[in-house]
């Protein structure tokens, strides 16, 4: 993990357990992988539009570092997020 605590470091999961990043990506619900969900990553490229599965070579490598906890995002992205999608805080104690 990052020495933050906050965030998962992806390149480190991907080395150090394999296989189960990919399990983490998985919609159990379809069996495909979970969508973006938003296109707050759609600069990267036509793969990073909200309604594309989301694959482990997406999130790791030079791109390690994308998903970010909500806590790490800017105050414009978190305020439309729960604008435009109604996602709320949900503090990781409670979880």
């Amino acid at each position: 993990m990052k020495s933050s605590c906050i965030d998962i470091d992806e390149n480190e999961l991907l080395e150090n357990v394999p296989g189960l990043l990919e399990i983490l990506l998985k919609d159990m619900t379809t069996g495909k992988n979970i969508l973006w969900g938003t296109d707050d990553y759609l600069a990267m490229g036509e793969n990073y539009a909200h309604n594309r599965e989301m694959k482990a070579e997406q999130i790791t490598g030079e791109n390690g570092d994308i998903i970010k906890p909500r806590i790490a995002k800017s105050k414009e992205i978190q305020q439309g997020r729960v604008r435009n999608k109604g996602e709320v805080f949900t503090a990781a104690w409670v979880c």
